[in-house]
This record gives C-alpha cells, structure tokens and sequence, in this order.
C-alpha cells in the first residue's frame, strides 16, 4: 500500500475516532466487555481507539489540539491555522509528522 493510502487510512481512522468511541461505550454497557464478543470488527476498532488514545496523550497540548480541532470537530485548515498561529507550511508539517505516529501505533495494534 503506498503512503498516501496510508495516510488517508489513518485520516479516515481520526475522523471516525469519537464515533467508535460511543459505539464501544454503547456495546459494553449492553453487553460487558467488547473482547468477550465474537465481533472481531468491533475488537478491531477498540484496539484502533486504544491506539489512538495512547498516542493523544502522549502528545503536547498543543499537537492534542491541532489534531482534534481537524480530525474530531472538523475545522477549516484556516481556522486552525488562526487558532494556533501557524503558518500553512508549519500545520503540514505537524499534520504529516503526527499521521507517521499515528501510523505506526494503529499497526502496530491490529
């Protein structure tokens, strides 16, 4: 597979992050714990959110945000840009070096 599949795979995984979270948090108050299920997609996916929780908090406040701000509330490149005073270049910089982390930790879950 080749890195821009990649990325947008790990992009995709980011933007569906808080959607999997009240999945999981649904199915394991109905049912207990989600890795006593037979539901392999489901197992996937939470290792997929443990992944990515590992790696949020590991990361500075300010990556946190930038990484939140446009994978999880969806806000215009423009909008974190202002937000965070970066330059274009700067938040594409951070975003490729914060994917390559995300990468790495996400398979290295599943």
């Amino acid at each position: 597979m080749k890195d821009c599949d990649y990325r947008e795979e790990i992009e995709n995984d980011l933007k569906r992050y808080l959607d999997w979270c009240i999945r999981i948090e649904s199915v394991e108050e109905i049912y207990g714990c989600v890795e006593d299920l037979e539901d392999t997609e489901l197992n996937r996916i939470k290792r997929k959110v443990l992944a990515i929780n590992k790696i949020l908090n590991r990361l500075s406040e300010k990556n946190r945000k930038i990484i939140k701000e446009k994978y999880f509330y969806g806000h215009s490149r423009e909008r974190i840009l202002e937000d965070n005073k970066l330059s274009k270049n700067q938040f594409y910089e951070v975003i490729r070096r914060l994917l390559g982390v995300f990468e790495r930790e996400i398979n290295n879950s599943i």
